[in-house]
Parts: C-alpha cells; sequence; structure tokens
C-alpha cells in the first residue's frame, strides 16, 4: 500500500478469489472484481443495482439501499 493510502485493499481470501475468477472467467482483475461484487451482493440478498431482492422488502429499507449507492 502507497504511504498515506488509506483505502483498505483485498485480503488474501478475496485476492485469491479474484484470482480464481480472472482464470476461470478469462476476465481482466476490474471484471473478476466487479463479478465477486455481485456475488457478494447477491448472496445478501441484494441486486447489482443495489435494491433488495426480496419484493416485500419495506419501502424504507428501499429507500436506506438508495441512499447508501448515492453516496458511493
Amino acid at each position: 500500500m502507497t504511504a498515506g493510502d488509506s483505502r483498505s485493499g483485498l485480503d488474501e481470501v478475496g485476492a485469491a478469489e479474484v484470482r480464481a475468477i480472472m482464470q476461470s472467467h478469462r476476465v481482466n482483475f476490474d471484471q473478476a472484481r466487479l463479478i465477486r461484487h455481485n456475488q457478494i451482493l447477491a448472496r445478501n440478498g441484494i441486486d447489482p443495482s443495489g435494491m433488495p431482492l426480496d419484493s416485500k422488502a419495506p419501502d424504507t429499507q428501499i429507500r436506506a439501499f438508495a441512499l447508501v449507492i448515492i453516496r458511493m
């Protein structure tokens, strides 16, 4: 990590997952990170746009998800 850079990167497990995706899907690093990110979202019931997959999610929960995405 570069001195003064406060961003956290991938941990060892995450890096291994990205490498495995790169090899199995034959994609570059950025594409593999996006695939991994979307898999994590899906496991948590969130679609790639950030909206909950649960159609019964309360409206306030949907607004909260939208606010998180807007702030990113």
